[in-house]
């Protein structure tokens, strides 16, 4: 079995007549992340299974959350784990060793954001889902 990791970034939506939701969908993480590995016992994932580690399990979807991506997270029915962290949570793992190159590269995305919008101004929203039923990692 496989499993991938995927999410969107939002950022804190200022009043708009064109956009109702309290928080903007901005970078979609899919097509940035890599598939290969079950990231969930590496950098920056560690132990979050066991409830412990940098990204805080068990948040679930935020409440507020914008209704693209809770039509997006929704599409897999109920992910195995799902939670959202601030920019202010989240920019430690900048200087963590070892994080993965595909991460590296959304928190660099994810940082301009949050000069313009603040470090509570933008969150990322994470779940996981099995990719493949039949392989087997054992």
């Amino acid at each position: 079995m496989s499993i991938h990791v995927t999410g969107w970034v939002e950022c804190k939506n200022p009043a708009s007549e064109w956009y109702f939701d309290e928080w903007a969908p901005a970078i979609n993480l899919d097509p940035l992340l890599d598939d290969e590995a079950d990231l969930r016992y590496e950098p920056p994932f560690t132990d979050m299974l066991a409830g412990k580690g940098p990204l805080a399990p068990g948040h679930g979807l935020p409440d507020d959350v914008s209704r693209l991506v809770a039509k997006d997270a929704g599409g897999w029915n109920a992910p195995w784990f799902a939670t959202w962290l601030t920019w202010g949570e989240l920019k430690s793992l900048n200087e963590r060793e070892p994080t993965p190159d595909d991460w590296r590269l959304v928190l660099a995305m994810v940082e301009p954001l949050a000069a313009v919008c603040g470090d509570d101004g933008v969150r990322m929203i994470l779940w996981d889902y099995i990719t493949d039923y039949g392989r087997s990692d054992g």
